[in-house]
């Protein structure tokens, strides 16, 4: 699990000036899944991603997910934001696919 996602998810939170559960209830989550995440035990999920991209456009998820950046988007921010973020997944999708080559030359087919 990603603590630190969780400890940047808690500074939004609070700059909102919200608590726990002002957020989870005014963002249409459940408390349980954001103090889940806000104590690092559980992952954020697309689902919850997405719902906070919708209530909160400004939030650099950049900044969320991967510590980089600054907490908010400036219009003069979205381009490199778009660039950085599709990096960051075109990475982690291409580290996916050499975790799954090694897994399959492990566990080599019969039917090959």
């Amino acid at each position: 699990m990603d603590k630190a996602v969780g400890e940047r998810l808690t500074v939004y939170i609070k700059s909102k000036g919200h608590s726990m559960k002002s957020f989870a209830k005014e963002n249409k989550m459940t408390y349980g899944s954001i103090i889940n995440i806000t104590a690092g035990t559980s992952v954020m999920g697309r689902q919850i991603i997405d719902q906070l991209k919708a209530c909160y456009p400004e939030l650099n998820l950049n900044w969320l997910l991967y510590g980089q950046g600054s907490m908010e988007l400036t219009t003069n921010d979205i381009p490199t934001f778009e660039h950085a973020l599709l990096k960051n997944l075109l990475k982690e999708q291409a580290d996916n696919i050499e975790t799954i080559k090694k897994i399959l030359k492990l566990n080599p087919s019969d039917d090959q």
